[in-house]
């Protein structure tokens, strides 16, 4: 559910989306897309929670996001770019943090550009 909402914002932000859901050897990537020549692989976290929250929470939310995590997308990314033949593009890696609150039919998203 979080990559649908992760999709439509990119989207709307003039972002075309070239693969979701994108599975190697190595592992998956949530969503690819392209935005002014860059290519952004996004990695997509959700959270549910009871009730509202402080902004300062977004954190914890991208906790799993670790350095072998990172390493395992690395490698996907370099075996998509290979594969799709995409290697002369510049890339980014963003992380989207969707956070699902009770009785809200909205998530809040949190974009995070660039995050290495």
């Amino acid at each position: 559910m979080g990559e649908f909402w992760a999709k439509m914002f990119l989207m709307k932000h003039d972002f075309v989306i070239i693969s979701q859901n994108y599975y190697c050897r190595y592992g998956e990537l949530d969503l690819v897309a392209l935005k002014q020549n860059i290519i952004h692989f996004v990695e997509v976290k959700s959270v549910s929670r009871e009730t509202f929250f402080n902004f300062s929470d977004y954190h914890f939310v991208g906790e799993n996001f670790d350095h072998r995590k990172l390493n395992k997308i690395k490698k996907t990314i370099l075996f998509f770019t290979k594969e799709k033949n995409l290697n002369n593009y510049n890339y980014q890696i963003d992380l989207i943090c969707v956070t699902f609150i009770k009785g809200q039919k909205i998530p809040i998203l949190n974009y995070n550009k660039n995050i290495i």
